[in-house]
């Protein structure tokens, strides 16, 4: 049937009782250090930039949309198929809170990562 409530070792035999009464009632029981442990969890990955959310396949895709690249184009490169590259392209708007295209280069240009998307190695050393 599955967990329904969680304890941790230290609890008191009055808690494992009380533990036991919410469950058999139909209850859901989670000790507190572990609802304390969940929330500040939570609230860490809740903190963290929106970008961390994304795939590696999500920042291509990003990289390329923001830069301009058309669909079919970015289909080509990344050899997929223009409606998974629609999909990824929803999820990153739906992960980035934007409604537009021109919101997603906005975006972009305002989080500063567009020298994220230079591809250093291919730069040419100048400096001799």
């Amino acid at each position: 049937m599955g967990a329904r409530g969680i304890l941790t070792k230290s609890c008191s035999e009055e808690r494992i009782f009380q533990a036991i009464r919410m469950v058999a009632a139909g209850k859901l029981y989670v000790a507190q250090e572990i609802s304390t442990l969940i929330a500040s969890s939570i609230k860490a990955f809740s903190s963290l930039s929106p970008l961390v959310r994304l795939t590696r396949r999500e920042m291509e895709i990003l990289k390329r949309v923001a830069i301009g690249r058309r669909m079919s184009t970015i289909s080509g490169e990344l050899g997929i198929s223009c409606k998974t590259v629609s999909a990824h392209k929803a999820n990153i708007m739906e992960k980035l809170a934007l409604d537009s295209d021109s919101e997603l280069v906005l975006y972009a240009m305002k989080h500063d990562l567009f020298d994220l998307f230079v591809d250093h190695s291919k730069r040419k050393q100048s400096h001799m």
